[in-house]
C-alpha cells in the first residue's frame, strides 16, 4: 500500500521514521566497532558508516516511498549568485568558529589518550586532501541527503517550515 500510493514527498511519518531508524541503527552499530588504530582503519570505519547509516537508508526510502526522489531529497543547483555570499559567510565565520573551538577545549578538555589518537590518525592522513575528504565532504554529503533531503522533506508537510527546520535540527 505505501509503494503503490506513495507521493511526491514522504510523509510526516516517513520521514521521523527514517531519522529514528538511522538513529537507532547508529546507536546499535556504535557497540559493534572499535576505535581504529590507523588512518586507513579511521577512513574506512568513516566513510563506510557514513554510506551505510545514512546515505542508503536516505536514498532507499526516497526511491521505495516517493514518486520523486530528486524532489525529495532537494537535489538541485544552488543559484550562483549565492555562492559569493556562502564564501563570504564562510570567511567572515571562521575567526568565531576558532574562538568558539577554543572556548569548548578549556571548558570541556578531551582526555589526553582521545587527543594522543587523534592526532595519531590525523597525522597519518596520506594527504589534506584526503582528510577534507574523509572528514568533511563525505559526513557532509551523506548527512545532508539524510537529514536536509528525505527528513526535511517529510517534516515540510508539518505546515511551519521553522518546526521542519527545528525538529531536523534535533535529530
Amino acid at each position: 500500500h505505501m509503494i503503490r500510493n506513495r507521493g511526491n514527498t514522504p510523509t510526516v511519518g516517513q520521514a521521523v521514521f527514517c531519522a529514528l531508524f538511522i538513529l537507532l541503527l547508529r546507536f546499535f552499530a556504535s557497540f559493534q566497532f572499535t576505535l581504529p588504530k590507523d588512518w586507513t582503519g579511521m577512513a574506512t570505519m568513516t566513510v563506510l558508516t557514513q554510506i551505510a547509516f545514512f546515505a542508503v537508508p536516505a536514498l532507499l526510502l526516497s526511491i521505495l516511498l516517493t514518486r520523486q526522489p530528486r524532489d525529495t531529497l532537494l537535489l538541485r543547483l544552488p543559484c550562483w549568485s549565492s555562492l559569493p555570499a556562502a564564501m563570504l559567510l564562510a570567511l567572515l565565520l571562521h575567526p568565531a568558529s576558532i574562538t568558539l573551538g577554543i572556548f569548548v577545549q578549556h571548558t570541556y578538555p578531551l582526555p589526553e589518550q582521545i587527543e594522543t589518537i587523534s592526532r595519531t590518525l590525523v597525522s597519518g592522513a596520506p594527504s589534506l586532501w584526503m582528510l577534507i575528504m574523509v572528514v568533511a565532504v563525505t559526513p557532509a554529503l551523506c548527512e545532508e541527503l539524510a537529514f536536509r533531503g528525505f527528513i526535511l522533506s517529510g517534516l515540510r508537510h508539518l505546515g511551519h517550515r521553522w518546526w521542519a527546520i527545528g525538529l531536523t535540527s534535533i535529530f
